[in-house]
């Protein structure tokens, strides 16, 4: 009589029985989530700040910093909760808010590089 333990690997890997293991790790490895949609509040605030940084003509310097930076876009918004209590004296807290969101999702950053890209005087 075999041993349970020793057939695991057995079952699993040679005769091909991944039903329901791979039910388990289907979606191990995915990026995108319900949360990573950007709503109409945001998408207004990155229509708004990529017509200040066009009419100011810093459209590429603003895509190189952005494309730059993406992979730090979450720590940005930890840094962003972290000051929050001091830096909301001195910009708006409702586009504070908005702006740390923002740096939350994977999207938003591609979004408003496409934006900016599309605005380029």
């Amino acid at each position: 009589m075999k041993n349970k333990i020793t057939q695991f690997p057995y079952t699993i890997f040679v005769k091909g029985n991944f039903g329901k293991l791979s039910d388990e790790i289907k979606h191990a490895f995915t990026i995108e989530t319900s949360e990573d949609k950007i709503f109409e509040d945001e998408a207004e605030f990155l229509e708004k700040l990529a017509d200040k940084i066009a009419r100011r003509r810093l459209s590429a310097p603003a895509i190189l910093f952005l494309e730059t930076f993406r992979p730090v876009n979450y720590i940005s918004n930890q840094t962003m909760v972290f000051f929050r209590p001091f830096l909301t004296f001195i910009f708006p807290q409702r586009q504070y808010d908005i702006m740390s969101k923002l740096l939350e999702k994977r999207e938003s950053m591609s979004k408003l590089v496409t934006l900016l890209e599309k605005k380029q005087y």
